[in-house]
C-alpha cells in the first residue's frame, strides 16, 4: 500500500509530520487528501473498511489502520498467522495472483514481530495449493533434505508448472479443433456423395426405354 502511494505522489499526505504548503489552498489540500483516502480505499477489505470508513483524512485513516492491524499485538499476531494458515489457491486460479496475495500477509510479520524463516514461509505456500497440485508438492517434499528447502526455489517451480500446464491446454485445444475441421469436412464430403448419387437417381428415372416407352430402364435393360 505504501508502495502504490508513493507511485501516485500521495504519500507525503499520510506523514504525521507533513503540513499543508503555504503554496496551496485548502480545496487544493483537501481535494488531494480525498484522492489518498479513496486510493486506500481501493485496497481494503470489506471487513476492513468497516473499520476504518468514518476517518476523514489520508493521515487519520493510516493511523487507524496501523493500529488496528499492524501494532505488535498478540490479537494482531493470531489475526495474520490465521490468514496465514489459511489462505488456499483456488482450482485453474492464477499462481502470480496467489502468491501476490501470500506474500502481502508474510510481508506484515515484520510489523508485528513474528519471524519466519525461509524454509517455513516455503512449507505454508506448498501447503496453500489445491488438490490437483499434489504431485509436484510431494516431488519438491522429497526431493530436498532438511533445511535446504528455499522460497524461491518453490516459487520458481510453481510458476514453471503453470507454464507447462497453460502449454499442454493449448496443445490440447489445439487437437480438439483440428478434430472437429476434420469432422466438418468428412461430413461435407458425404453430403456431397449423398447428393450426387441423389442426382444419379433423379436421372434414371428421367430415361425412357425405346422398347417399351416406360421410364427408369434402358432398351438393354428391358
Amino acid at each position: 500500500m505504501e508502495d502504490i502511494l508513493v507511485l501516485k505522489d500521495q504519500y507525503f499526505l499520510i506523514e504525521s509530520i507533513t503540513k499543508k504548503p503555504s503554496s496551496m489552498t485548502n480545496e487544493e489540500w483537501n481535494k488531494l487528501d480525498r484522492k489518498a483516502i479513496e486510493t486506500i480505499h481501493q485496497y481494503l477489505a470489506k471487513n476492513v473498511y468497516f473499520n476504518v470508513f468514518g476517518e476523514k483524512t489520508a493521515e487519520g485513516l493510516w493511523k487507524k489502520l496501523h493500529d488496528l492491524y499492524e501494532k505488535n499485538t498478540t490479537s494482531n499476531k493470531v489475526f495474520l498467522m490465521k490468514r496465514l494458515y489459511n489462505i488456499k489457491m483456488k482450482e485453474g486460479a492464477s499462481v502470480a495472483e496467489h502468491l501476490n496475495a501470500f506474500n502481502i500477509i508474510t510481508n506484515r510479520r515484520a510489523s508485528v514481530k513474528i519471524i519466519l524463516d525461509d524454509e517455513i514461509r516455503a512449507i505454508l505456500l506448498m501447503c496453500s495449493m489445491p488438490d490437483s497440485w499434489e504431485n509436484l508438492i510431494v516431488a519438491m517434499s522429497t526431493s530436498t533434505n532438511i533445511g535446504t528447502l528455499k522460497f524461491d526455489d518453490v516459487n520458481s517451480s510453481l510458476m514453471n508448472e503453470e507454464l507447462r500446464r497453460k502449454s499442454i491446454a493449448e496443445n490440447q485445444g489445439g487437437e480438439a479443433l483440428a478434430l472437429a475441421h476434420r469432422g466438418r469436412r468428412m461430413d461435407r464430403g458425404w453430403q456431397g456423395r449423398s447428393r450426387a448419387r441423389g442426382r444419379s437417381k433423379s436421372r434414371r428415372g428421367r430415361i425412357i426405354c425405346f422398347h417399351c416407352g416406360k421410364t427408369g430402364h434402358m432398351k438393354k435393360e428391358c
